[in-house]
């Protein structure tokens, strides 16, 4: 049985102008749907991640934070700078946690100053490694 090999075609694998514009169409309506539905994941986590950090009897609108973790620092950071604390030790870059938290990217480097000011630390591997409690 022979196989049918189409004739030689562009990358989208359209021979006609306007089928491949239908396609470049359809991939990036796709594209906008996985970047919506990625943004509402980003919020439902970030949503998540607050009620799970508020502790029983709390509103949760208060602007002092649960006391520190066992085997972490005992400093005091806010909810945001645990979230971006743990997002720094995921390895994302300040662009990326700004995307992560729907925040300006200026404010995450502002939170990860200031998490470097709290821990008493000068880079990210040390901030990871205060907060994971792997420093001695």
């Amino acid at each position: 049985m022979e196989e049918h090999v189409p004739p030689a075609a562009d990358p989208a694998g359209c021979a006609d102008p306007s089928a491949q514009a239908g396609v470049v169409a359809e991939v990036a309506e796709a594209l906008q749907l996985i970047r919506r539905t990625l943004a509402e994941l980003d919020r439902l986590l970030v949503s998540l991640e607050s009620a799970r950090s508020t502790r029983p009897g709390e509103t949760g609108t208060g602007s002092e934070p649960p006391p520190a973790e066992s085997g972490r620092s005992a400093v005091r950071l806010t909810r945001q700078e645990r979230r971006v604390l743990d997002l720094i030790c995921a390895g994302k870059s300040n662009r990326e946690i700004s995307r992560a938290l729907g925040i300006a990217e200026k404010t995450a480097k502002n939170h990860v100053y200031s998490i470097f000011r709290k821990l008493g630390v000068h880079s990210r591997l040390e901030a990871a490694f205060v907060w994971t409690g792997d420093r001695d």
